[in-house]
């Protein structure tokens, strides 16, 4: 929304028969902006929240009004935001604020450097003890660690690097037209061909980004055989930001897991020594 051409580009997306999903912090939703959205209805606007007081957040009545016009026009709304340690003890009015409007709130507590390495960021980023600690007592999180653990716990070693979806159920496409797994992972990069979109884009997909996610990690690679991989948050770019390759371990994740691991009641399943 900092973008003065926002309408024109939203529209022509509308008119392509795209189904955009807008991501803002909700504060430059003004009276235009929510119109054009209950002209041509976004698949949704997820929210950002950066707090629930003024204190905390210094934009937040600019947010708030935001979110209302939004919920005025009926537009379809979602609520997620960053635990940080300069919110987290607001979590449960941020929570009671997505429920207001018939929403829960999706949360993450996971921050890795930037995408440059920049780590000044991990500064807000919350000890793994506080992070596991909100993840059980949120509902339904506890059920959804231990099904994932117990659904990889019997399934084969995974070598690969890329553990997750990104590259084969969905694809990152950026303004320059290069095509990525995720948008994160910008040390693999390909260039659409403008004059052949659908058959660049099908090669690109297909084979180039494939090939990438089906990686082996060769050698020395623990992540590829841990048993608690099922509850650890890092994947191939967390750990090429953080330990500086993709085929390390990220510590930071490794503390996570085990003490994940204790929370549920899965302590034989830790790695001797307590260290990854």
């Amino acid at each position: 929304l900092l973008r003065a051409d926002f309408a024109d580009l939203y529209r022509g997306a509308k008119r392509r028969g795209l189904s955009p999903s807008v991501l803002t912090n909700g504060r430059l939703v003004d009276d235009s902006i929510a119109d054009l959205f209950h002209e041509l209805p976004p698949r949704q606007v997820s929210v950002s929240l950066y707090g629930a007081t003024a204190e905390t957040y210094g934009s937040f009545d600019e947010m708030m009004a935001g979110i209302q016009r939004l919920a005025d026009r009926d537009v379809s709304l979602g609520f997620k935001t960053v635990l940080l340690r300069s919110n987290y003890h607001e979590l449960e009015q941020m929570q009671a604020l997505a429920q207001g409007f018939g929403h829960e709130l999706l949360v993450d507590a996971e921050i890795t450097p930037a995408l440059d390495k920049d780590t000044r960021g991990l500064c807000e980023r919350l000890d793994p003890e506080t992070i596991v600690e909100i993840e059980m007592q949120t509902e339904g999180k506890r059920d959804a660690y231990r099904e994932s653990y117990e659904r990889l716990a019997s399934s084969p070693v995974n070598p690969k690097l890329f553990d997750c979806a990104a590259g084969l159920r969905n694809v990152h496409i950026d303004a320059t037209g290069g095509a990525q797994p995720c948008a994160s992972a910008t040390g693999f990069v390909w260039l659409l061909d403008p004059c052949d979109l659908r058959g660049s884009f099908q090669r690109v997909f297909y084979e180039d980004i494939l090939r990438a996610v089906q990686q082996v990690g060769d050698g020395d690679f623990p992540c590829g055989n841990c048993r608690l991989r099922a509850l650890c948050g890092s994947c191939a770019v967390a750990r090429e930001l953080e330990a500086g390759s993709a085929r390390l371990p990220c510590q930071f994740g490794c503390q996570i897991a085990q003490l994940r691991a204790r929370a549920l009641g899965l302590d034989d399943t830790l790695p001797a020594g307590a260290a990854c």
